[in-house]
């Protein structure tokens, strides 16, 4: 299939494994926001497993643990969960803090998965095909679909610039003029990028049809496509230790929930 709306990467931008390697040995990600702690978040991927499912893939999976627990812990027909991440160094964290019989954390490259076609039930994916690269961004898709088995599932909660612009436009609006500044230095529509200050990297936020049309160009078949607000009073409280938002304010960070069926 013809690829549409490819996104050119920033001249000024690359990312490498290491830089990941050493944002985890920086204790880096502690002040970024973790969505997963949220039980309702993680409710949200379990509610789209299919009765079925024996086999889950994590990828990406970083350094916490609360997605794979929560699967553990609530998905008793669930046989093996494997974690991956291109980071040894957030494997170890993670292992570390939470292991069970039926988990694997392996270290991959989802845009080179090392799994046989048709391997898992399903794949969950948080916060982790967003690459400032869309070609990559398009692989990793790519190779869910190849490791999913017949009727298989993705799962994905996937940021998009709209929520930073809607966010940036009420603050201005409603609060400061600062809001305003980060619009114009974090926000590129052109790229559907988005800069992360703290990480000092540029990340790919999809907006809703390129991120669909990623996923359809890979012959997935789209189930739901939906917002999902971060809004209970512990993501409220993280998004204001995390990127300021006033707790008091109405604003929300909120991402797309997307299912995928092979």
């Amino acid at each position: 299939m013809e690829r549409k709306f490819v996104i050119p990467p920033p001249k000024d931008q690359t990312t490498t494994p290491q830089q990941w390697e050493e944002n985890y040995k920086a204790n880096q990600y502690d002040d970024v926001l973790n969505i997963t702690q949220d039980p309702g978040i993680c409710a949200a991927f379990v509610r789209g497993l299919p009765t079925t499912t024996k086999s889950v893939l994590i990828a990406g999976c970083g350094s916490k643990t609360n997605l794979q627990r929560y699967v553990v812990e609530q998905c008793l027909g669930v046989d093996c969960i494997f974690c991956t991440d291109c980071s040894k160094e957030a494997l170890d964290l993670a292992q570390a803090e939470f292991s069970h019989s039926k988990i694997k954390y392996q270290e991959e490259n989802t845009t080179a998965l090392s799994f046989s076609p048709n391997t898992f039930d399903a794949i969950l994916v948080c916060n982790s095909i967003l690459d400032h690269d869309d070609l990559t961004n398009r692989q990793m898709v790519l190779e869910c679909y190849r490791v999913l088995r017949p009727g298989g599932v993705v799962i994905g909660l996937f940021p998009t610039l709209f929520c930073p612009f809607e966010i940036s436009l009420l603050g201005e609006q409603y609060l400061h003029q600062d809001y305003r500044r980060s619009r114009e230095e974090q926000i590129s529509f052109k790229n559907s990028t988005f800069f992360e200050k703290k990480q000092r990297m540029y990340q790919i936020f999809y907006t809703p049809i390129r991120l669909n049309q990623v996923f359809k160009e890979a012959c997935f078949l789209r189930e739901r496509m939906e917002v999902c607000f971060f809004d209970s009073q512990l993501m409220i409280q993280e998004s204001a230790r995390c990127y300021g938002l006033p707790r008091d304010s109405g604003l929300c960070i909120w991402q797309l929930l997307v299912i995928y069926r092979k």
